[in-house]
C-alpha cells in the first residue's frame, strides 16, 4: 500500500548475532494458550526452531494470547524470520489439523536489542508478565516461562524496569492527552 511505512527494518538487521524480542499474537487475540497442552506445544516449538535455526533462547513467556521470546543469534547466518516462522508454521499446522483454524496473527512484533539494553532486563519484563497480569504471585509459580540459557529462576529480578517501545509511545499519547479524557 502507497504511503505505508514498512514495518520491517532491511533484511540484514535480522541475520546474525544480534539480540532480538519479539511478540507473536494469536489470531484475534483468543485465549488460546490458556490450554496447557497448546501453552507446552508452543513452548517446545520455540526450543526445537531455536536448536534447528541456530539461536540461543535467553527467555520466553506464554501467555494466554501472545508469545514473548528473547533470541540471540548464534551464528552470523542466524536468520529471524526464518526462526519465528519455523515455529509459528509448526503450531499453525497442528492447532489447524485439531480445530480448522489459524493460531496466530500473521504479522509479529520484533525489536532488536541496542548494546544499551541489557538482556537480563528485557528478560525480566517477559518473566514478570504473568505476575503483571495476576496469573501468578512469583515467576517460579508460571509454568510457561523459560530460559535455556540461564537459571532465571534462580537470579534476582533486573533493578531497571525494561518498557516495549510500543509501551513507551502509548504513555507519551497518554500525557500529550492530558488528565481527565475518560480514557482508561
Amino acid at each position: 500500500m502507497l504511503g505505508r511505512k514498512p514495518i520491517r527494518l532491511p533484511p540484514r538487521n535480522y541475520t546474525g548475532r544480534n539480540h532480538y524480542f519479539v511478540t507473536a499474537c494469536t489470531l484475534h487475540r483468543e485465549r488460546i494458550l490458556t490450554n496447557p497442552d497448546w501453552a507446552h506445544f508452543v513452548v517446545r516449538a520455540i526450543i526445537t526452531a531455536a536448536k534447528s535455526t541456530s539461536f540461543y533462547l535467553h527467555a520466553w513467556c506464554v501467555m494466554p494470547d501472545h508469545v514473548h521470546v528473547l533470541a540471540e543469534g548464534a551464528e552470523d547466518a542466524s536468520a529471524l524470520p526464518r526462526f519465528v516462522q519455523h515455529w509459528k508454521r509448526a503450531t499453525t499446522f497442528e492447532f489447524k489439523q485439531r480445530s480448522g483454524r489459524d493460531l496466530w496473527q500473521r504479522i509479529f512484533y520484533d525489536r532488536v536489542l541496542r548494546s544499551t539494553e541489557a538482556v537480563s532486563t528485557v528478560a525480566w519484563y517477559m518473566w514478570l508478565n504473568p505476575v503483571r497480569k495476576g496469573m501468578c504471585r512469583e515467576v517460579v509459580d508460571y509454568p510457561w516461562s523459560g530460559s535455556m540459557t540461564e537459571e532465571w529462576m534462580k537470579t534476582v529480578p533486573a533493578e531497571s524496569n525494561w518498557v516495549p517501545p510500543w509501551r513507551m509511545r502509548e504513555r507519551s499519547e497518554e500525557k500529550a492527552r492530558g488528565p481527565n479524557t475518560g480514557r482508561d
